[in-house]
């Protein structure tokens, strides 16, 4: 059997590789090996693997290498780090223990939170009464681009819904003010005798503990009204005069119109044009109900809106439907124009059936006040609107 056949074929050895090898070892890792100090490869070794011959004098021997790491072990680094941190820690809040109250806020300082109001709740609704009742649960000023308004915020005793008062009196504003300015010790407002348009279930006394600043924030007078001879009532002497003839609108609510600014009617440029009307007057009342859609609500308004598109109008789609011409109901608008005591008024409407619901409700309508929006984008839909208020619904109003 021929050995040399199975005799092992190895490669000649990389003079390089071996310098490598010998170069490193267990006291030697590839980290070490770049590391500042190393002292590279002892020539002598070199040599020997490369079959040179070698004088003792001529070698060049350099000393062991002395390899020192720079880093502590990792498990004492994150020791020593987690020790830094809480010293930092119990430095920082020593210093915010030892801060003055009176030294100057830092910029990274946060304010304590202001305190809770706490407000007492409004009066329970007489449930021996069936007629419609209303509460006044707060009001505040408004700016307009027509100027400053009061809104009050309605709550009923027949719905959930909130109904609103958009108030303008310019000459309550400037003696409310005035009154603010110049209180006297005797608990009288200055105005007291000035017939303004003024909230009675807003400023009565609600509860035995109320505070100044519950009256306030709710936005009533800081003190309660008192009659002539100075009784203990609930009734504002304000209410007692008759309040001038005030120019109202009865609106009802639009969010397509209002909101969006739809073109398929003209809600939105009515309530705008109200509002400017009274600031130009200086006085004036818009109860704002919340009946969407002639009282069928926004889903069905919406799904009559489709039947539009199919060829009906206003009234027909509302009838397609299930639903009234018109579902509106004016009984809660008289009940907040009551609060606010008014009982003689000119009312904004191009509505013939408005005039009748609000007379028959008890409101005395001295004059009726035509309507007439400013001008406004011209569309089909809108002029197909307008022509089915004339034409079905006897609005008094030309094209």
């Amino acid at each position: 059997m021929n050995s040399d056949k199975w005799r092992r074929r190895e490669a000649p050895l990389d003079p390089l590789l071996l310098a490598a090898a010998v170069a490193s070892g267990p006291h030697v890792t590839r980290h070490h090996y770049h590391h500042v100090g190393h002292t590279g490869i002892d020539p002598e070794m070199i040599n020997l693997l490369l079959g040179e011959e070698v004088h003792d004098d001529e070698a060049i021997r350099a000393p062991p290498p002395r390899y020192v790491s720079r880093q502590a072990p990792r498990s004492q680094r994150l020791k020593d780090e987690l020790s830094s941190n809480d010293q930092t820690t119990t430095t920082t809040t020593s210093s915010i223990l030892v801060t003055s109250p009176t030294d100057e806020k830092s910029d990274n300082s946060v304010d304590p939170p202001p305190p809770v109001v706490k407000l007492v709740d409004p009066p329970a609704f007489d449930p021996v009464r069936q007629d419609i009742q209303v509460q006044c649960l707060s009001r505040a000023r408004i700016p307009t681009p027509h100027g400053p308004v009061f809104l009050h915020l309605y709550r009923n005793n027949r719905d959930d819904k909130e109904h609103l008062a958009i108030v303008v009196d310019a000459e309550e504003r400037q003696h409310r003010d005035a009154s603010d300015s110049e209180s006297s010790d005797d608990g009288e407002d200055h105005f007291d005798d000035l017939p303004h348009i003024i909230s009675r279930s807003l400023n009565n006394v609600w509860n035995s503990h109320e505070t100044k600043m519950d009256r306030l924030v709710r936005g009533a007078q800081s003190k309660p009204f008192k009659n002539k001879n100075k009784s203990s009532s609930l009734s504002l002497h304000n209410h007692q005069k008759i309040i001038p003839p005030s120019l109202v609108r009865i609106h009802s609510e639009c969010y397509t119109g209002e909101i969006i600014g739809s073109m398929r009617c003209d809600c939105g440029s009515q309530l705008s044009e109200a509002i400017r009307l009274m600031s130009l007057q200086g006085r004036g009342v818009v109860v704002y109900l919340r009946q969407e859609g002639r009282g069928i609500g926004l889903l069905s308004k919406l799904r009559a809106y489709n039947l539009q598109d199919m060829g009906h109008d206003t009234v027909t789609a509302n009838l397609a439907l299930g639903h009234g011409a018109d579902e509106r109901r004016y009984g809660i608008a008289t009940a907040i124009l009551d609060d606010l005591g008014i009982h003689q008024i000119r009312l904004l409407t191009n509505n013939p059936e408005k005039v009748i619901a609000m007379a028959t409700e008890g409101i005395n309508i001295v004059e009726r006040v035509p309507m007439i929006p400013p001008p406004q984008t011209r569309s089909e839909d809108l002029d197909k609107y307008l022509r089915t208020k004339i034409d079905k619904m006897g609005h008094m109003l030309s094209l």
